[in-house]
């Protein structure tokens, strides 16, 4: 989603890895697989930053152990998920304009993948059996998001995620459609003239190695 989403929480990440004199630092990049088979040795970074990439390892517990062995030995896991779609409301207003475009099909992009990784017991548990035994920490940010362009977010969902493959894989949706259908949604977030704001919600996620 770029800047004009997840970049309202840069600064929270960049605020929390400085805390933390952060050493070699690990950076896995969001939407990727790579989190599963991490190309490096054991022990080599004192802290690794996911910023909203957990959510896409196919196996959440083992995308944390290959991070937890390339930690060194009291080194940090910094992490961020977004919250339940409920409160991500650009996120929501797509999701359903998405779901009123066709009566055969339910998109499940964002609800259970982008905004479906969020219980901090489930979480907790996924850390544990990658092998952390140190108690996770949670902290809930809340941002505003102010656009003057309802497209721009309608194409940054539509276009800049893995949900334009579950629209292009979708033989009754047309793409163009639905980005229209979905910026018509995200009009409804209009406060003044030309500007809209909605609210995101995201979880940050702190964790110590053995």
């Amino acid at each position: 989603m770029g800047p004009l989403i997840s970049g309202h929480y840069a600064g929270d990440m960049v605020r929390l890895a400085s805390g933390m004199e952060p050493g070699d630092m690990l950076e896995i990049a969001a939407d990727t697989s790579d989190g599963l088979a991490l190309p490096f040795e054991d022990a080599t970074f004192d802290t690794v930053i996911c910023q909203f990439g957990a959510m896409y390892f196919a196996n959440k517990a083992r995308g944390f152990s290959e991070i937890r062995r390339v930690l060194r030995p009291g080194g940090t896991l910094l992490f961020s998920v977004w919250g339940p779609l409920a409160h991500n409301e650009y996120a929501r207003s797509i999701n359903e304009a998405l779901a009123s475009i066709s009566s055969r099909w339910r998109p499940t992009f964002l609800a259970d993948v982008l905004h479906g990784y969020h219980d901090e017991k489930q979480i907790q548990a996924d850390l544990a059996k990658a092998g952390f035994t140190h108690t996770p920490q949670f902290e809930r940010m809340t941002r505003f998001v102010r656009t003057s362009s309802p497209r721009d977010v309608a194409l940054a969902y539509c276009m800049g995620t893995p949900l334009r493959q579950e629209l292009e894989q979708h033989a009754g949706v047309k793409l163009k459609a639905a980005i229209d259908a979905a910026e018509a949604r995200v009009r409804r977030h209009q406060v003044h003239p030309g500007v809209y704001i909605g609210r995101t919600e995201a979880r940050f996620v702190t964790v110590q190695g053995g």
